[in-house]
């Protein structure tokens, strides 16, 4: 099985694919004797301002890692905070946040680890925004990049073009990851072959627009190659 990389990569100048790993929510909540759900509830806020941000900035996607495959090892109380706030979210802030930019919300992972009640909040929203053609945001909850190939190739006639039925097909541009962890985690590896990536020590819910700010400007100070 072979693949062209360059024509996953067409055209550099294309509109930016960000992506976030907002890394530190449990230790931010340790740090400040406070609930996860007051955490998740914090970094949620971050995350809304950041996509405001980047798509007033003509940004055409946005990949969040809300979740990967692994998270849901995790305690049954972590994961009933973190399902919670997403579900609510989902129905309220980001459905809110998909109107006004007018941009589409997909939800990319293991369906088969969510618990009814998400399910039904997670097809709601990709539902309710699935005609919004400014922009994109893709929230990855329980994701898994072997999970994401193994979609691909079933959906594809020839094997070879399985990079077509991606389930994000767009290459990132550039990641930030918080938390002091310079590890991708298995976030988008395929999509993120030449992005450029800020690892950054504050934790996430410790993060500031002014640092946001930053690294966009460092970035779009940044003399991009694509191996030419």
């Amino acid at each position: 099985m072979t693949f062209n990389s360059l024509a996953f990569y067409p055209n550099k100048n294309s509109p930016l694919h960000i992506g976030i790993i907002p890394d530190g929510g449990r230790r931010w909540a340790k740090e400040h004797q406070t609930s996860l759900t007051e955490a998740y509830d914090k970094s949620k806020e971050m995350l809304q301002k950041m996509a405001d941000f980047y798509f007033a900035q003509n940004v055409d996607t946005l990949s969040i890692y809300v979740a990967s495959h692994e998270n849901f090892k995790r305690s049954e109380e972590e994961k009933s905070a973190f399902s919670n706030v997403v579900e609510v979210s989902l129905q309220t802030d980001f459905l809110d946040l998909a109107h006004r930019l007018q941009v589409k919300i997909m939800i990319v992972g293991d369906r088969k680890l969510f618990a009814n009640s998400l399910l039904t909040s997670v097809e709601k929203i990709e539902t309710d925004t699935a005609d919004y053609i400014k922009g994109e945001i893709n929230l990855c909850i329980g994701y898994h990049p072997v999970l994401e190939i193994q979609r691909a190739i079933e959906k594809s006639i020839h094997p070879e073009n399985f990079l077509k039925h991606l389930d994000i097909k767009k290459p990132l541009n550039f990641i930030i990851r918080t938390g002091d962890a310079n590890v991708l985690s298995n976030f988008l590896p395929l999509q993120s072959g030449f992005a450029r990536i800020y690892f950054i020590k504050k934790l996430f819910n410790d993060l500031t627009m002014d640092n946001v700010f930053d690294v966009y400007q460092s970035y779009l100070s940044l003399n991009l190659k694509y191996g030419e």
